[in-house]
């Protein structure tokens, strides 16, 4: 059993078949990747399970609204 997404996983996943493209997306997302020696990403399916399984956080809409001066 594979520990760890296939490169045809990654660019299926990301939509990207660049390894930097996909280091990008992975990160967008939370997942958490490892940078091999070669400069490809390796995601292991654990990671990849825990991310899904995790609610995204809430967006801070606060920071959008002007503070009034005081």
């Amino acid at each position: 059993m594979i520990l760890r997404l296939t490169d045809a996983e990654l660019a299926d996943i990301t939509g990207y078949t660049q390894p930097a493209a996909q280091i990008r997306w992975l990160k967008k997302y939370g997942i958490r990747v490892f940078i091999a020696a070669d400069g490809h990403p390796r995601v292991l399916r654990s990671d990849l399970e825990t991310a899904k399984n995790q609610p995204r956080a809430a967006a801070n809409l606060a920071a959008l609204t002007p503070r009034r001066s005081l």
